[in-house]
C-alpha cells in the first residue's frame, strides 16, 4: 500500500524544481533546440484538420504556432505581478519542504533520515543520523544517503532491508537541452563507505547478440537474505509504448561490508514477470515484513499480486485477476498476509462488497479464490461499515487503517490492536482506537490526512501528515501504548490568518447531495462595507476514485492571501465518499461528474451561498480534471468567467480510438472502448471536451487559459493546443484564450507555472477583494 516504503516524503502538488526560466527573452522564456517525435499517431478513420498536432512529428510551422501561442499569453501577464506571486509560492513550497524533510525511521528502526535543498547549487541532499543521537547535534553524527545535483535527477529511491544500501533511479539532466528523454542510471550505494556501482541494465535477447538497454521506470531494493551480504535489486521497465509492463532483477554483492564496501554485481538481469495485456500497470514492492516482493498487475477495476522471496525461487500467485475484484496486501514478519478486498458483484462470499475489507491469512494458504468466498478471516470493513477503508499500514502488534465516511467524505485514522498473548487483530469494535486527528486542526471539515513512511514493521507508533488547503502540512505520531499523539515537525499553533472552512452539501440535476468544501479569509473590519461577493475558484477532478485533493497547494497560496474563495467540488467518479461514489461517477455515468461540477458552480452563485457571481467565478483543473471541467465549460458558457487548464485530458475521443497511445487500454475501465462498445462512444461523444468545443450557441465570453508541457507522457501537449484553438475559432473575441505550452516539466505543476495560473486568475489589477496581503 502506499507510503509505507517512502524514504521521505518530497514536495507532491509541485515539483521542486524551483528555478525560474532563463534565456533570451527574459522571465517564462522557452528554448527547445531541437524536433520531437511524439508518442502519439494520428487515426485515419476520419480527416480532422486538426490532426495535424496530433502527429509523431513535431513541424517547423507548429512549432512556430506554438512560440507565438507562448508569446500572446506572455503578453496578457503582467510581469511584475508575475514574479511577485512566484516569489509567494516558492516561499509557501518551503512549508511542504519542512514537512517532507522530518526525520523518518528505516526499516531497522536505528536510523533517521531526512534531506535538505541547496537552492543556489541546485541540490539536494538525503542524510541519515542513528536514532539514539540528536538531531541539534554536529554534523558529524549525520552520514550521506545520496547527493543529487541539477546533472543527475532523482526518479526512484530505496533502502535495503537492513539500511546498509541505498538503490537511485537517476536521470542524466545533462541532455535535457539535446533530448526530452533523457538516459537513465540506476546507482547502488553503499552507505556507510560512499562506494557507488553502477548497475548493468543491458539485456541480452536470446536471438540476437546485441545488447538492448531497458527503459525503467522505478526500482526497488529486495527483501531480507540469509547472507548478509548479498542483496538483490528488482527493476520495472517499460514497453515500447511506455506501459510498465515487466519486473526484471539481479544479485548485488558486499565485499568488505564493515569497512571499504567494495560492490559488484553478481548475476545479470533476470526477468521474473512480464505482463502481456496491454490494460495492465507493472510495479514491484517489498513487503512491510521485508521478506517478499509484492509484484503487482494492475487495471482500474482488477488485478493480480504475485510474491516472490529471492531470485532463486519462481513468484507465487496470491489470487488469479478476476473482473471485477480488486486487492491489495502486504505481509508480515511471520508469513501474514493482510489483504484488502473489493468486489463489484463478481463473488459468491456475501462478506465482499464494493468498500474495501480487511482479511488476515497465511502464505501457506496461497493461491486464495476471493471471488468464491476463500479470503481467510475478516478482520475490519464490510458493506454495513459507516467508514471506507482506504489505505493500510501494517506493524508488528498493530494494523493502521486509513478511512473515509461514506456519508460526508471526513478522513480518521482507526488502530488495530494485536492481543498480548495472539498474533491475531483484536475483531471487537470496541477495541479498537481512533486517532484524535481532530486535535490537530481547528476542526476536521477540511483537512487531507495522509499515511507516513511508516518503514518501521516493529514501531509502536503509527505516523502521518495532516493539512488544508490554508495549512501547511504538519507530520504526527501515535502512540498506540501512551495514547498520545506527538508533533514530529511543522507548527501546531500556527496562526490561521482568519482563515474559514466549512463543508456544505449542493443538490445536483438528479438530486444527489453533492460535498462542496469552501475555505476562504474573512475580510478586515476596515473593508467591512465592501461588496459581498468575492472572487471564487472552483477546483474539482472526478475520476479513477481519487478524492479531490485538499493538501496544502503553494499555488493557491497567492489567491486565498487575496481574498478569493477556494471552493472544492467532490462530484462523483471521485473517492470522497468511498469507492460507491467512484462507481456512480465513471464510464457511463461520466456526465454525473460534470452535472455535479455545474451544480457546485450554480449553487456559489445563488441564495443561500451567494458567495460570488459569474464574472467572478474560474473553473480550475489539473490532468483528468480536464474532462469534468471542459466537459461542464461547453455545456454551460454563460456560468464561468476565468477557466484555466493545465496539463488537462481533453482530447478523451480521439485517445481513447487510439491504441497505440500507452495509457489508451489501460483507461478502458475509466472512460469505455468506444471502437468495441456504441454505448461508450455514444458517451465518450457526448462530453469529450474537444469534440464539443465547437458545439452549442452560445460563445464562449470567459477568459481561458490552457496549458500543458512538450515532454508529458501521460497527457500530450496537444490536448490543450487544439482544445484551445476550437475555442478561439468560436469566440468573436481571440484574444480571450490562451494558450501555454511549456518546455520541460513533465506531468508536474512547475513553480513558473503556478506562477503563471496564479496570476492570470488574480488579472492585471490583482484587486484584494477586501483583505489586506499580510507578510509572512
Amino acid at each position: 500500500m502506499k507510503g509505507t516504503r517512502l524514504l521521505s516524503k518530497v514536495a507532491r502538488r509541485i515539483k521542486c524544481r524551483a528555478t525560474k526560466s532563463t534565456g533570451p527573452g527574459g522571465w517564462m522564456s522557452i528554448q527547445v533546440q531541437h524536433r520531437r517525435h511524439w508518442l502519439s499517431s494520428a487515426s485515419s478513420r476520419d480527416f480532422d484538420p486538426y490532426d495535424r498536432y496530433r502527429s509523431k512529428t513535431m513541424t517547423e510551422d507548429i512549432w512556430e504556432e506554438i512560440q507565438k501561442e507562448n508569446e500572446h499569453t506572455r503578453r496578457s501577464i503582467d510581469k511584475g505581478l508575475y514574479n511577485r506571486v512566484l516569489e509567494e509560492i516558492l516561499h509557501a513550497m518551503q512549508h511542504l519542504q519542512n514537512a517532507a524533510s522530518a526525520d523518518e525511521p528505516g526499516p531497522t528502526g536505528k536510523f533517521l533520515y531526512s534531506f535538505h535543498d541547496n537552492p543556489q547549487l541546485g541540490q539536494r541532499i538525503y542524510k541519515r543520523r542513528p536514532v539514539s543521537s540528536s538531531s541539534v547535534e554536529p554534523s558529524s553524527n549525520h552520514t550521506t544517503v545520496m547527493e543529487f545535483s541539477p546533472d543527475r535527477s532523482l526518479v526512484a529511491m530505496s533502502l535495503s532491508a537492513d539500511e546498509s544500501l541505498v538503490a537511485c533511479l537517476v536521470e542524466d539532466e545533462t541532455q535535457s537541452d539535446t533530448t526530452f528523454s533523457r538516459p537513465k542510471r540506476v546507482i547502488v550505494r553503499h552507505i556507510d563507505s560512499g562506494t557507488e556501482l553502477d548497475v548493468d541494465v543491458s539485456t541480452k535477447p536470446k536471438s540476437t547478440t546485441a545488447e538492448a538497454h531497458l527503459d525503467i521506470s522505478s526500482l526497488e531494493m529486495g527483501p531480507l537474505q540469509p547472507n548478509d551480504t548479498q542483496y538483490s535489486l528488482f527493476l520495472v521497465t517499460n514497453d515500447n509504448l511506455g506501459r510498465p509492463h515487466a519486473v526484471w532483477a539481479c544479485g548485488i554483492e558486499v565485499h568488505d561490508k564493515e569497512q571499504a564496501g567494495l560492490l559488484s554485481q553478481c548475476s545479470q538481469l533476470k526477468l521474473l514477470h512480464c505482463s502481456s495485456d496491454p490494460a495492465e500497470m507493472v510495479n514491484v514492492q517489498r513487503t512491510k515484513g521485508c521478506h517478499y516482493m509484492a509484484i503487482q498487475a494492475t487495471t482500474k477495476t482488477c488485478n493480480e499480486v504475485y510474491l516472490c522471496q529471492d531470485l532463486a525461487s519462481t513468484p507465487r500467485l496470491v489470487c488469479e485477476r478476476s473482473n471485477g475484484i480488486m486487492y491489495h496486501l502486504d505481509v508480515g514478519a511471520n508469513d501474514d498476509i493482510y489483504i484488502l478486498v473489493s468486489s463489484v458483484g463478481n463473488t459468491t462470499n456475501s462478506e465482499l462488497g464494493l468498500e474495501y475489507s480487511l482479511w488476515k491469512t497465511t502464505v501457506d494458504d496461497l493461491p486464495l479464490q476471493l471471488g468464491h468466498g476463500q479470503c481467510g478471516t475478516l478482520v475490519a470493513g464490510g458493506s454495513d461499515s459507516e467508514y471506507a477503508i482506504t489505505d493500510m499500514d501494517i506493524f508488528a502488534n498493530f494494523t493502521a487503517l486509513y478511512e473515509r465516511s461514506t456519508t460526508n467524505g471526513k478522513q480518521r485514522i482507526s488502530i488495530l490492536p494485536k492481543a498480548a498473548d495472539s498474533s491475531e487483530p483484536s475483531l471487537g469494535p470496541s477495541d479498537n482506537i481512533i486517532v484524535p486527528i481532530a486535535s490537530c486542526h481547528d476542526g476536521d471539515d477540511c483537512i487531507q490526512v495522509s499515511p507516513g513512511g511508516n518503514m518501521h514493521f516493529e514501531a509502536n507508533h503509527v505516523r502521518f501528515s495532516s493539512e488544508s488547503p490554508s495549512s501547511p502540512p504538519s507530520v504526527y505520531e501515535f502512540d498506540i501504548l501512551t495514547k498520545e499523539l506527538r508533533l514530529v515537525s511543522g507548527d501546531a499553533n500556527a496562526p490561521a490568518n482568519r482563515v474559514q472552512q466549512k463543508r456544505v452539501h449542493v443538490t445536483s440535476k438528479d438530486g444527489t447531495k453533492v460535498p462542496l468544501s469552501l475555505i476562504y479569509r474573512e475580510k478586515n473590519a476596515t473593508t467591512s462595507t465592501q461588496q459581498e461577493t468575492r472572487p471564487t475558484v472552483l477546483i474539482g477532478y472526478g475520476s479513477y476514485g481519487e478524492p479531490l485533493d485538499l493538501s496544502y497547494n503553494p499555488a493557491l497560496v497567492p489567491l486565498l492571501k487575496r481574498g478569493f474563495v477556494l471552493a472544492y467540488a467532490h462530484v462523483r467518479g471521485g473517492g470522497c465518499l468511498g469507492r460507491d461514489w467512484y462507481m456512480k461517477g465513471r464510464l457511463y455515468n461520466k456526465h454525473k461528474a460534470i452535472e455535479d461540477y455545474i451544480a457546485c458552480a450554480q449553487a456559489l452563485s445563488s441564495p443561500p451561498l451567494s458567495m460570488t457571481e459569474a464574472r467572478k467565478l474560474s473553473a480550475l483543473g489539473f490532468s483528468a480534471a480536464g474532462v469534468t471541467i471542459g466537459a461542464a465549460v461547453n455545456q454551460t458558457p454563460d456560468v464561468f468567467g476565468t477557466v484555466v487548464l493545465i496539463s488537462c485530458f481533453l482530447d478523451v475521443k480521439k485517445t481513447m480510438e487510439n491504441d497505440q497511445l500507452f495509457l489508451t487500454e489501460h483507461e478502458y475501465d475509466e472512460f469505455g472502448n468506444p471502437t468495441a462498445d456504441p454505448e461508450a462512444a455514444e458517451a465518450i461523444s457526448s462530453y469529450c471536451p474537444v469534440s464539443n468545443a465547437l458545439n452549442g450557441k452560445e460563445e464562449h465570453t470567459a477568459r481561458f487559459l490552457i496549458a500543458g508541457t512538450f515532454d508529458d507522457h501521460q497527457v500530450p501537449f496537444y490536448n490543450s493546443l487544439i482544445y484551445g484553438k476550437k475555442l478561439r475559432a468560436k469566440s468573436r473575441v481571440k484574444s480571450r484564450v490562451h494558450i501555454h505550452i511549456e518546455h520541460h516539466g513533465g506531468h508536474y505543476l512547475q513553480p513558473q507555472i503556478a506562477a503563471l495560473q496564479a496570476a492570470f486568475l488574480l488579472g492585471n489589477k490583482a484587486s484584494y477583494y477586501g483583505i489586506l496581503v499580510e507578510e509572512e
